[in-house]
């Protein structure tokens, strides 16, 4: 070893470590495994996910009213990729969204 140094094992740490590279061989679904394992591996992800969508479906739900109102005035709406529409244009198109012609 570099200086002469020996290392003393600890055996707690070293049952520890052995445990813990071996823990599929030693866990057991019992009463009280069951539980955590429902929680954490069910409904954390399912409360995170709900959680996430709904951010989502209201920031669409924003922009939308916020383009609404944005159309029922004579203020510009940008399209994306730097396009912008104004209230002229906007009358001249059809249901579809195509020019009419």
């Amino acid at each position: 070893m570099a200086g002469g140094m020996d290392v003393h094992k600890n055996k707690f740490v070293e049952q520890w470590a052995t445990n813990r590279e071996n823990l599929e061989l030693a866990f057991k679904f019992n009463r009280r495994t069951v539980p955590i394992c429902l929680l954490f591996g069910l409904f954390v992800p399912l409360i995170t996910y709900q959680g996430i969508t709904s951010e989502f479906s209201q920031v669409d739900v924003d922009i939308y009213l916020g383009l609404c109102k944005a159309v029922e005035s004579d203020v510009s709406v940008p399209l994306g990729d730097g396009q912008v529409i104004s209230r002229p244009e906007r009358e001249s198109r059809n249901a579809r969204g195509a020019w009419a012609e």
